[in-house]
């Protein structure tokens, strides 16, 4: 039982996976889509809304943030940016 929860301990969770590729998604949408220059420095999960899709925050490197919506749909991660 203490292997165990040594090894899951050291095993990233969800939260941090999505959050850690949305970083690069966000980066992508507002360069190719919204045609800006900043870039995403962090992305925080703020709650899970329903079973694989969550409301979260981007942290842009100009200092702005950005509400986001994260979908997990089987192993592909989807990004959207909302209206602010």
């Amino acid at each position: 039982m203490v292997a165990f929860g040594i090894i899951s301990a050291t095993e990233p969770s969800l939260n941090e996976v999505l959050e850690s590729e949305s970083v690069s998604l966000v980066t992508q949408i507002v360069q190719n889509q919204l045609g800006g220059t900043v870039t995403c420095k962090a992305v925080s999960i703020e709650k899970e809304v329903s079973d694989g899709f969550y409301h979260a925050v981007a942290y842009m490197d100009n200092g702005n943030e950005l509400k986001i919506a994260i979908e997990l749909k089987g192993d592909q991660i989807i990004v959207k940016i909302p209206d602010q």
